[in-house]
């Protein structure tokens, strides 16, 4: 009788011990399947960042071709993480409202012209001064050297809640007229269409600046107003100047240069990874796509419609080309040096190291016809 209680309380035992193991087991697989559901559920459900973008320009034009670039290459390098909401054609802020835009959160990512804001921007103004660089990508590269290497560049900005990310500069501007222009000499008493720093170049070339918008230079030019504009030929081409136009004067006057500032909140709010892939971009694949955008399709097919126009493209001599250096040197580049050094900025440091960088990425350039 004892050891058949001994027995059942031995099969009771197994059992016991069978079906503890088999619960154990089912619930193992339960929880693992559960915690994989959670980190599927968690990655689907992973919050969008969507950011207001503001562009001055048209979609259609290289500006915002260009812009989009880098805003295509953020989105692609976050995985899905960032979306831009594209605002155009100045639908979210004013082209000179942009840096107040950006501060303010209005606009989370912006692309500005300094020239616009030079009260606002004095050391980023040093993008406009003429005469620096020729090629898009050089202007590009040696501006972001210039930001990475000298902090008072990014605290200018940060100090009014922008966070500097990139930048894009147009390719070189030129003489565009009514006229047969072939040299300095003949720019004397012409009443040209200027802004900002290239407006003081080009009255010390002896050219009358005429302030008026560029939108209104075709009829200008047409009915003899004036006699042209100091532009590039992808703007130009914009603005309709290929059927009122006589000839181009290809001097290197230099072009202008853009800021790609974000709204410093949310630039802190973003990932470091995020961050790092954003500034990787802005420093080596947007210079070389904004320069394919603006100056090899843009001013590509501009250059065609000219010539279709039937134009005269005149290009500079030697001499002309070194006397436009030294005049931009002793006027332009030297009152915006001595400007920043009167309100204790380092402008003369500034302008030797950017010119020097445009000097190194000019031996670099990967566009060099």
């Amino acid at each position: 009788m004892k050891g058949e209680n001994l027995m059942k309380l031995s099969k009771f035992g197994v059992i016991f011990s069978l079906i503890t193991l088999i619960t154990i087991f089912f619930y193992g697989c339960s929880s693992s399947e559960k915690s994989q559901s959670a980190d599927s559920t968690s990655d689907d459900d992973k919050e969008v960042i969507v950011l207001k973008a503001s562009s001055q320009a048209p979609p259609t034009s290289p500006y915002s071709k260009g812009f989009d670039a880098l805003l295509d290459e953020i989105e692609e390098a976050s995985d899905g993480l960032i979306e831009f909401e594209r605002y155009y054609s100045e639908s979210l802020a004013k082209a000179d409202n942009n840096v107040t835009a950006l501060s303010s959160g209005i606009a989370d990512i912006a692309a500005f012209m300094p020239s616009y804001t030079p009260g606002n921007t004095p050391l980023a103004n040093i993008v406009s001064n003429p005469a620096i660089w020729t090629d898009s990508w050089v202007g590009s590269k040696a501006i972001n050297e210039l930001y990475r290497t000298h902090p008072e560049m990014q605290e200018e900005l940060e100090n009014q809640n922008i966070k500097w990310i990139g930048q894009f500069a147009f390719p070189s501007y030129h003489v565009i007229t009514t006229k047969d222009v072939k040299s300095i000499e003949d720019l004397k008493g012409l009443k040209l269409i200027a802004t900002g720093q290239m407006a003081i170049l080009a009255e010390e070339l002896g050219a009358t600046v005429v302030g008026m918008p560029i939108t209104e230079a075709y009829d200008a030019m047409q009915r003899g107003i004036i006699d042209g504009a100091i532009y590039g030929y992808t703007s130009s081409l914009t603005y309709g100047l290929e059927e009122a136009a006589e000839s181009v004067w290809e001097i290197p006057l230099g072009a202008v240069g853009g800021i790609i500032g974000m709204n410093l909140d949310v630039w802190n709010e973003l990932p470091e990874d995020i961050q790092n892939k954003i500034e990787e971009i802005s420093a080596n694949e947007h210079p070389e796509l904004y320069h394919q955008i603006y100056q090899i399709d843009g001013d590509g097919e501009a250059i065609e419609k000219f010539k279709e126009q039937g134009i005269k493209i005149n290009k500079a001599s030697e001499d002309d080309i070194a006397k436009l250096k030294n005049i931009a040197e002793e006027t332009v580049w030297k009152q915006w040096i001595e400007e920043q050094e009167s309100n204790g900025l380092p402008g003369e440091k500034l302008m030797e190291d950017f010119l020097n960088f445009v000097d190194k990425y000019e031996q670099e350039n990967l566009f060099e016809n």
